[in-house]
């Protein structure tokens, strides 16, 4: 489920993030809201927060995976389509924004996955095109719509053309995001998903990203175009797929220059600057 404010361009992200929190909060506290939930057998929900730039400003949304216990059923679907948009639109209409169209507020769709489906969709690298997999983790890889810049999308626009501009708006968002998570579950969910299995803390996740292996590195130069290029996800999973001659083929069909591109024990003239590409997996 995708969730999604009305807002305009005059509007700081703080607002915006804050009443994205507060009408979700209001809409599923809802007496209704429970009750066609339970109805459906609710379990818990995951949720993902993306923040996009536009011409009507910041764009902060969020997208729900929802557990159930069961398929839910095509009345139960309709059910809570129905709650979860005039929830939400009445609270942002008493807020004094004008109705929200349907459709578009809150959009709803029918996922049936098995667990390992939907773990590989809750942390895969984002693609190009349309697919659920491309609505959650890893926004600092993702390209947003036409029309729309991703907050990485801006730091980059800076350190292109040192507009000042794109400078604040980034210093707004690492303002307003600070501290806070980007991937959340319910409360109770994770445990009931995965009862085997203890919840490592953000200082082990930091602790065990350091310990990838060195598969390759780039050249400044080459990494600035493979990210002006919007490739920082393709060059990963060639990586991961196919490893460093799958890179090679990669930046090949780009008509990148593949001299800035080194192998783990090729040795490199001093004064070149690098970027690190490490593997993770094992």
């Amino acid at each position: 489920m995708t969730r999604t404010i009305p807002h305009s361009a005059e509007d700081e992200l703080r607002t915006t993030l804050g009443y994205l929190a507060e009408g979700r909060r209001w809409a599923v506290n809802h007496r209704t809201v429970k009750e066609v939930r339970e109805e459906a057998g609710y379990l818990g929900c995951i949720t993902a927060k993306e923040i996009t730039r536009g011409n009507n400003g910041w764009h902060p949304h969020t997208h729900d995976v929802e557990v159930f216990r069961e398929p839910v059923t095509p009345k139960a679907y309709g059910k809570m389509c129905k709650e979860y948009f005039d929830k939400l639109n009445a609270f942002y209409v008493r807020q004094g924004h004008k109705p929200m169209a349907k459709g578009i507020g809150v959009k709803l769709d029918i996922i049936t996955q098995d667990s390992d489906a939907l773990g590989r969709y809750l942390v895969k690298l984002q693609e190009t095109g349309v697919g659920l997999g491309n609505e959650m983790a890893r926004g600092d890889l993702k390209k947003s719509r036409r029309g729309s810049l991703m907050p990485f999308d801006i730091a980059a626009y800076f350190l292109r053309t040192g507009d000042t501009d794109a400078l604040k708006l980034w210093h707004e968002y690492e303002r307003e995001t600070k501290g806070k998570s980007v991937i959340r579950f319910s409360k109770g969910l994770r445990g009931l998903l995965l009862p085997d299995e203890e919840e490592a803390s953000d200082e082990d996740l930091a602790a065990d990203g350091e310990e990838g292996v060195e598969v390759g590195r780039l050249a400044n130069w080459l990494y600035r175009r493979v990210v002006a290029l919007g490739l920082e996800a393709a060059v990963l999973r060639s990586l991961d797929t196919g490893g460093f001659g799958a890179l090679t083929e990669l930046l090949t069909a780009y008509h990148l220059d593949t001299a800035g591109l080194h192998g783990p024990m090729q040795e490199i003239n001093a004064g070149v600057s690098t970027t690190t590409l490490t593997n993770t997996l094992g």
